[in-house]
């Protein structure tokens, strides 16, 4: 089983897609999760790394069972390593100081030496911070780029280059001699401090910003907001928020025939990634039909053709819904799995007889 992606620290290359719609996982106990192989017990050491998700949303389970069936694949073909990492799943429930407490207990009581955690930038603060004190490295999945974090050098972020995002917007946007756009986003903290560095890309590249319009999941408010950018003339929107959010937004604008010919619609990558692709979605593919939007880019293989279709196959009776509502691995389940693979290989190197890298460093030194 070949890995799909990787790079030392960030895990992602882009490419502009003309965006018409881009037409979970296992379910384990909170116990350690073990592969077992053909080295002895008392030969193999264990790794012990700490898996903070929230289990409730589809993301959280796409990512557990991605990780998990990774490292099985792994081991399977490096039957001969001595090392084996070993799961230890904590359910985050979505809340960042939860995740944080769930930080400190695999820590304190199961000695964890590294943690993958969510995508909150709230979350990946929290633990960041925690993963300094410890000297543990955390790797956070698809949580945004921020300035805030540059601080912290335990923590390892599999996400996109967000300086490379900004630089196509802003290109697509002189390309067609938009003199002016207006920024539409989730009014929420993760999607504020996330397009800071595309707002001064745009301030430093000649793009006015007309307006800047915090939106919510209520379909009066949604509409409210979005008379009042008709009136003033806005035609170019740059749109940034999460999937639940665009459900209300573009079947308003569509109402309000802001959809049409002389209208521009521009997804930022975080709103794309956190699409999900979904079988019978009519939604999508009808209100969202024009919309240009750029996207974290991994080809199709054979290698992660396999890897989706068994993915799909091994899921438990009770995930069978997500399944089969979700036609395809996300972003981030993708990311995860090179992550699985690039920490089980680094729990090797690090462990090799007069070789002094620390866990940290053979992880970000790991091609996989």
């Amino acid at each position: 089983m070949e890995r799909f992606w990787i790079q030392k620290r960030n895990l992602v290359s882009f490419l502009l897609v003309l965006f018409l719609f881009i037409s979970n996982g296992f379910v384990f106990s909170q116990n350690d999760v073990v592969n077992e192989d053909s080295v002895s017990e008392q030969e193999r050491v264990r790794v012990r790394v700490g898996l903070v998700l929230d289990l409730g949303s589809v993301e959280g389970k796409i990512v557990r069972s991605s990780v998990s069936m990774a490292l099985s694949d792994f081991y399977a073909v490096n039957s001969d390593y001595k090392t084996r990492v070993s799961l230890s799943v904590r359910n985050s429930q979505g809340k960042p100081l939860l995740a944080l407490a769930s930080a400190v207990d695999l820590l304190q009581t199961v000695g964890v030496e590294a943690v993958i955690s969510g995508d909150s930038l709230q979350e990946t603060k929290l633990l960041a911070e925690i993963g300094e004190q410890a000297r543990v490295p955390v790797i956070s999945l698809n949580s945004p780029t921020s300035l805030s974090l540059r601080k912290y050098s335990h923590l390892i972020q599999a996400t996109h280059d967000s300086f490379s995002e900004a630089k196509g917007i802003t290109a697509f946007i002189h390309g067609f001699d938009w003199k002016s756009v207006v920024l539409v986003y989730e009014d929420e903290d993760d999607w504020r401090e996330s397009m800071q560095l595309l707002v001064d890309h745009f301030h430093e590249n000649g793009v006015h910003i007309q307006s800047k319009v915090a939106v919510s999941p209520n379909d009066d408010c949604m509409m409210d907001r979005l008379r009042k950018l008709k009136d003033l003339g806005a035609s170019i929107f740059v749109v940034h928020l999460s999937e639940l959010v665009a459900t209300y937004l573009f079947p308003c604008a569509g109402k309000l025939g802001m959809m049409g010919e002389g209208n521009a619609w521009i997804l930022t990558v975080k709103s794309m990634n956190s699409f999900h692709e979904r079988s019978g979605d009519g939604f999508s593919k009808e209100a969202m039909e024009g919309v240009v939007g750029f996207r974290s880019y991994i080809p199709m293989s054979k290698e992660l053709q396999n890897f989706t279709s068994r993915w799909r196959k091994s899921l438990p009776v009770e995930e069978e819904a997500v399944g089969s509502e979700i036609l395809g691995l996300s972003i981030s389940g993708i990311w995860a799995h090179d992550v699985a693979w690039a920490l089980a290989r680094a729990s090797e190197v690090a462990r090799i007889p007069n070789v002094s890298s620390t866990l940290l460093e053979a992880i970000t030194q790991c091609r996989v």
